[in-house]
């Protein structure tokens, strides 16, 4: 099953038969990605059997892409395209990751594709490839509505 926990605040959640008082319990879970939450007193994870688990991702560091393909993980959230060429980024299945946010910008005056047509342009709901443009310092936010990829923000 998948989970998505996000813009949670996980305080004192004592439950019967947790073995801690504060913090997160997984078992037998998979594909979860935890973005801005915080946990206040000690936080602990209890991970039983669960693959693909990313908690924090909002404190990753940007990802910079200098090749011509790259696969979005699951714990990326801010992509910086740096290729004198075309990017074409592998987005992850809008809906394996409903309302999770992509942020990307390019440094080059290049542009950033998708691989497949999941991404709905700022002005439009049909579905296409196009990211950003080949223009120097081009930004995107792209949130999963569980279809598709919106364009939310673009400058």
């Amino acid at each position: 099953s998948n989970v998505i926990i996000s813009g949670n605040s996980l305080k004192g959640n004592a439950a019967a038969g947790w073995p801690f008082s504060e913090g997160i319990y997984l078992k037998g879970v998979q594909n979860v990605v935890e973005t801005g939450n915080y946990i206040t007193g000690t936080p602990k994870i209890e991970n039983h059997s669960a693959t693909n688990v990313y908690l924090d991702s909002r404190q990753s560091v940007p990802v910079t892409v200098t090749n011509n393909i790259y696969v979005i993980l699951p714990q990326d959230e801010d992509i910086i395209a740096n290729r004198a060429g075309t990017i074409t980024l592998t987005i992850p299945p809008a809906a394996t990751y409903p309302g999770r946010t992509l942020n990307i910008k390019t440094i080059q005056a290049q542009t950033v594709v998708s691989g497949a047509s999941d991404v709905y342009p700022i002005n439009t709901d049909v579905l296409g490839t196009a990211i950003l443009a080949a223009v120097d310092g081009a930004w995107v936010q792209l949130r999963s509505n569980g279809t598709g990829w919106i364009t939310m923000q673009k400058g």
